[in-house]
Formats: structure tokens, C-alpha cells, sequence
């Protein structure tokens, strides 16, 4: 496996987050791991540390390689505009140096850390190899919140096309991934901590009740100036009140000019760069971990922030920043706070510090055993075959406007009896929220995929499922919906079996609902290109990979005889609705367009079952042979 980053330890103690460093020790059990990364004064350029082999490329004379260390890409490109001129630089070694490894060093994975730089460097790279591996890309967040410009959008947009995966490391990201128009899968798997050996409790250590910690880069979207601002709020609470910041970073200087204005040098103490090694007794010692996260004012903002993970694993209480990412780490052993209330920031600190300790337990999930786990057997099966490409719809209004039509369609509305539904390949599990008990239709649901990419998670039981067999016993469902999911099982066999698993779940007297894609549509809607969908298989794997969408075409829409013939087959009667979903489509959303009340709606049913065969999406509410019975538009 070759593995492509940017902050990555320079030397033994190297005070640089260390994480993407401690996975790869951690695969080196089941990978032969190279790991490529940029040469920084003082660095070697090839060396083995604790069984990793480390390559250092070099983008420049040695004492101009400051675009990455003592403080991150991004902050050292704000702080030093005159950095942007290293940037042609570091890309195009990185990318020849990356080509050259590929060649070499044949790896069947190629594991990129953050979007960009090593992602667009790696796909750049790949694009000309003779034998391509597999190609898994992981975002930390600031690659993926910050650089917003479209020219920014379009080469991560890039990069998620040419990855056969990608991952993030906590759910606040999915939707921001996603939004890019991702065309590969997309997981989510946190990095890890050593909460066994390193971030542990150690009973003879005494936490001091007037010591806040802080650690982390001095960066602008740490929010360390509200925390600054709020100080003088807690020695009003704790006179004796000290706050230690353990870190560097481009906001540094304003950060300790900050402190003097406010007469805070007797109570604020910045300890500068602290080793791994010496952070646990500081988390053990601290009162607290104060990490008030903010979204930065170009959008960049934590991804997930192990800071909070290390500490609690300590027994530190955290407060910290309400931001999405936090969610996935502190649950109820931490408070957030929005920390550009001072005020209330202080109560919050005051209260954490004056509290007990926290329950490691809680973020065991964390902890480098599970969590390299997950990540070999990721990259492990990303090794042996393409991953399937993610196209799941994530806007939530959108998916709740989807609902609305299918219940339309269906007959059903808010207020009848409960009844009992399915959706299969739920993706960010918006219609069956709208459908479960916490949404409007109030129902018993349950949701299967093959793959867990929600965002909307409550309201509904969730099942992961391996193929298109349902584990549920026969006849357990009034109502089942596969929307836009048959393109994705498989060929012809695996549609029918799809068909047929429906039919089997569904009660006699139920109702299903099935969309599709027609074959012939003029722009293909998971990839956005004209006529994929008309192309042989061949032909259309080559435009995915030729326009940087994917590395193949794995839909497989339907015509109208095909998809009817195997709807007859699963014992399915059925009823085309493709006309009356497009007049509901425009109805529920643009009501008042002139192309839905001068066209659409006026035009009589007899034009739309005419032009049945060329509608863009195709649409059926099914019963089974013997139960009510609808009839063909």
C-alpha cells in the first residue's frame, strides 16, 4: 500500500499531529506500507520508523520547505501569502514522485490523506499508469470545509471521481462530500488513539481544580481567541483559574498580543509545541480540555477533533464548540457551547471544571484496535475489487419532497391508519424518516442499504444488507419503495431477484412503489453526462473514467418493455405513473411555473400514455396477481 500525506512526523517526538503515522504502524501488520510525504528542514529523505517505510519528496531548496510544518497548509498559506508560490511546486513532485512509486513500487492500493494536495496528486498520478491500483482518498475536514472557489469544487470533485472509495472520519462531513456530487462510495471511519497504553487514566496523577487545557494548532477555526475573551469571565468564578494552550500555529502572535491586552499574562500560559509523550499527564493533570471549535470565515472547520478523544480517555472533562463534528465524539461527556458567547462559555468551562472526571468508556469506539480493524478491512477489500459508486440523493428537503410525492402517488395520507413500510436502499434515510414515528406519516419502518450513509437516522429501524435478499419473513410489509435503486443491484438476474424479494416481502394486499431511470433519458442523472445510458458496457466505463466522474458505469436503467416484462414476472400487476409523478413533481415544488400550469397540467392523459416510452424517469405503483389491481396508463 502506498499512503500519500502532508502532515506526517518529521522525527522521533515530532510535536505534528501524528495520526496518519500511527494507522499506518498499526496496517503494517497485514500491508507492505510506503508512505510518501513532503521533506522538511531537519528531515531524512528515506528512512524506516517503527516499521514504516517513510519517502520524502522535495518541492523545494530545503530552507523554503515551510508551506506544510508549524501550523498546516492552510494556515501558513494565510499567514504567508508568498508561500502560494510553493504550491506548483509541491503538487508537481508530489505528482511525479507519486508516478514513479506506482511504478516501482506496484502497490495495489494507493491510500490519499485529505482531498487535496495528496488526492488531485494522486489522481494525477493514476491517470497515466499502465496498471492502476485501487484508489482510496480520506478527508480530515479542513480539505473538504475550506477551499470553497469553484475551481476548489471542481478539482475535489475530480478527485472523488477518479477514487474507487472514499472515506471521512465523522458524519458532519457526508453532507458537505456529497454535496460535491460524489460518484464514488462514501463511508465514514474515524481515525483512532491508543486509549490503551498511551491516553489512559493513571490513578497516581492528581487533576488540579484550577487548570484549563487547550491543545491544538493556533489556528483561526480553534476559536482559542473566544476562549481568551472568556477567561476573565472564569477568574470572576475561580480567581485562581490558569489556562495552559499547548500548541503553534499561524494565529500565534495575535493570539499573545490578545492575551496582553486583556492583563491575562499571570493567568495564560502558551507552552508552545508539546511532544505526544507528554500530553496524557497533561490531560490527566487538567481541570478540563477547552476546545471551542468555530467555522472559520473561509468555511473551514473541524472534522472530527481526537483532542476530545485523547482527553476523555485521560478522564478530562471536554467543553467544547458546537460544531457538527463534535457530536460524534462527546455525547453527554462534554459540553458544547457556542463559543462566541463569552459569558456563557465561562459558565460552561466553570462547570466542567468544577465536575467530576470523564468516563473513558465512552469513547472506546476510538480506540486504534477497532479502528485500524475497520480501516484494513476497508483498504483490504478495496484491494481485491472497484468499489460500487455512492449515488444516494442527501438533501433532506429534497428527499422529504420525494416522500410527499410518493405518498400522493400511492394514496396515502397523514392521519390514516399506521401501517407497516420498507424502503430499500434508503441512502440518507429522508423518506423513511418522513414515513417512521418521527416523521409526518407517523408508520412502522424499517430501511435496508447496502451501505450506511445516513444523515437522517431517527424515526426507523435500519438493516445493512449484502446483496438484494431481505431479511424479513414473507409477507411483513403494506407498503414497500425501491426508489432509483434496481439500476444499482446488478444485470438483468439480480433485477429480477430484486423484483421478486419485493413481492415476496410485500403483503397480498399491499402496495409497492418502484422508480428507475430510463435507458433512453438524454443526460443520465447519478453522472450528469448525455447518452451514458445508451452506451455498451465498454463504452460507457471508458466516458465515466474519461470525463474524471468514476473508474466505470455500474447503473444499469431500464427500457419500458424490459422493466415490465420482469415487473409481470415477479407476479407483479402494475400501474405507469410516469406522467402523473412529473405533473406531482412540478405541482409539490414549482406550482407556480408557467411550464407546469400552461403545460403540464393542461396537457389530457391520452399525450402522456403516447409518450410513455420517453420519459426520463419511469414510475409504477405495483400490486401482486390477485390482490387489488392496477391498470396501465
Amino acid at each position: 500500500m502506498l499512503v500519500l500525506a502532508s502532515t506526517y512526523p518529521r522525527w522521533t517526538g515530532d510535536p505534528e499531529p501524528g495520526f496518519v503515522h500511527a494507522l499506518c504502524t498499526r496496517l503494517a501488520a497485514q500491508f507492505d506500507v510506503l508512505v510518501l510525504c513532503p521533506h522538511s528542514p531537519g528531515s531524512t529523505r528515506e528512512e524506516t520508523m517503527e516499521g514504516v517505510r517513510v519517502v520524502r519528496y522535495r518541492y523545494a531548496p530545503d530552507r523554503l520547505q515551510t508551506l506544510v510544518n508549524d501550523g498546516g497548509i492552510l494556515g501558513n498559506l494565510k499567514k504567508s501569502k508568498w508561500k502560494w508560490l510553493l504550491v506548483p511546486g509541491f503538487l508537481l513532485s508530489q505528482v511525479f514522485t507519486t508516478a514513479r512509486l506506482v511504478r516501482s513500487y506496484r502497490p495495489d492500493v494507493v491510500h490519499a490523506h485529505w482531498l487535496v494536495p495528496q488526492g488531485l496528486a494522486a489522481a494525477l498520478a493514476l491517470a497515466v499508469a499502465r496498471k492502476r491500483p485501487r484508489f482510496v482518498v480520506t478527508s480530515h475536514g479542513a480539505d473538504l470545509f475550506s477551499l470553497g472557489a469553484w475551481p476548489f469544487r471542481v478539482l475535489k470533485r475530480f478527485v472523488l471521481g477518479r477514487a474507487d472509495l472514499a472515506t471521512v472520519v465523522s458524519h458532519a462531513m457526508l453532507p458537505a462530500i456529497k454535496a460535491l456530487g460524489s460518484t464514488c462510495d462514501v463511508v465514514v471511519e474515524p481515525m483512532g488513539v491508543d486509549l490503551v497504553g498511551t491516553f489512559c487514566p493513571k490513578p497516581d496523577v492528581q487533576r488540579s481544580p484550577s487548570r484549563a487545557l487547550f491543545v491544538g494548532r493556533l489556528v483561526e477555526k480553534k476559536g482559542v481567541d473566544h476562549l481568551i475573551r472568556a477567561w476573565p469571565h472564569v477568574l470572576e468564578r475561580i480567581p485562581t483559574a490558569r489556562l495552559d494552550i499547548a500548541g503553534f500555529g499561524s494565529c500565534e502572535p495575535e493570539l499573545r498580543a490578545l492575551r496582553e491586552s486583556l492583563g491575562l499574562s499571570g493567568s495564560i500560559e502558551f507552552l508552545g509545541p508539546v511532544s505526544h509523550e507528554r500530553l496524557p499527564d497533561l490531560y490527566r493533570s487538567a481541570a478540563a480540555l477547552v476546545v471551542p471549535f468555530v467555522a472559520a470565515r473561509d468555511g473551514d472547520q473541524e472534522g472530527l477533533g481526537l483532542v476530545m478523544v485523547e482527553a476523555i480517555g485521560c478522564g478530562c472533562p471536554v467543553v467544547a464548540g458546537d460544531v457538527p463534528a463534535v457530536r460524534d465524539v462527546i455525547g453527554g461527556n462534554g459540553g458544547q457551547v457556542d463559543p462566541r458567547d463569552p459569558v456563557r462559555l465561562a459558565e460552561v468551562i466553570v462547570k466542567a471544571m468544577q465536575g467530576g472526571a470523564a468516563d473513558p468508556a465512552a469513547v472506546a469506539r476510538f480506540d486504534w484496535g477497532p479502528r485500524a480493524k475497520a480501516y484494513a478491512d476497508l483498504l483490504g477489500a478495496a484491494r481485491q475489487e472497484p468499489a460500487r459508486s455512492g449515488h444516494a440523493a442527501t438533501g433532506m428537503a429534497s428527499r422529504k419532497r420525494k416522500a410527499i410525492k410518493i405518498a400522493r402517488l400511492l394514496g396515502l395520507e397523514p392521519g390514516a391508519a399506521p401501517r407497516r413500510l420498507l424502503e430499500v436502499g434508503t441512502g440518507a434515510g429522508g423518506i423513511a424518516h418522513y414515513f417512521g414515528a418521527a416523521g409526518t406519516m407517523n408508520w412502522d419502518v424499517d430501511a435496508v442499504d447496502v451501505s450506511d450513509n445516513r444523515i437522517c437516522k431517527d424515526g426507523y429501524r435500519f438493516t445493512l444488507v449484502d446483496g438484494v435478499e431481505l431479511p424479513y419473513p414473507d409477507a411483513s410489509f403494506d407498503v414497500v419503495v425501491s426508489n432509483h435503486v434496481i439500476e444499482h443491484v446488478g444485470d438483468d438476474d439480480a433485477q429480477a431477484r430484486h423484483l421478486a424479494e419485493i413481492a415476496r416481502v410485500l403483503r397480498p394486499d399491499g402496495t409497492g412503489y418502484l422508480a428507475v431511470p430510463n435507458r433512453w433519458m438524454l443526460v443520465e442523472p447519478h453522472f450528469k453526462l448525455p447518452l451514458l445510458s445508451w452506451l455498451p458496457g465498454p463504452l460507457a466505463d471508458r466516458y465515466v473514467r474519461w470525463s474524471g466522474k468514476g473508474t466505470h458505469y455500474d447503473c444499469r436503467p431500464a427500457t419500458v418493455p424490459r422493466i415490465e416484462r420482469a415487473l409481470a414476472g415477479a407476479g407483479f400487476r402494475f400501474t405507469q405513473c410516469h406522467g402523473q409523478a412529473l405533473r406531482l413533481t412540478y405541482e409539490i415544488e414549482r406550482p407556480a411555473s408557467t411550464v407546469y400550469r400552461w403545460v403540464l397540467k393542461p396537457i389530457p392523459d391520452q399525450v402522456y400514455r403516447a409518450l410513455r416510452r420517453l420519459f426520463p424517469t419511469l414510475i409504477y405503483v405495483l400490486h401482486k396477481a390477485g390482490g387489488p389491481a392496477g391498470k396501465p396508463e
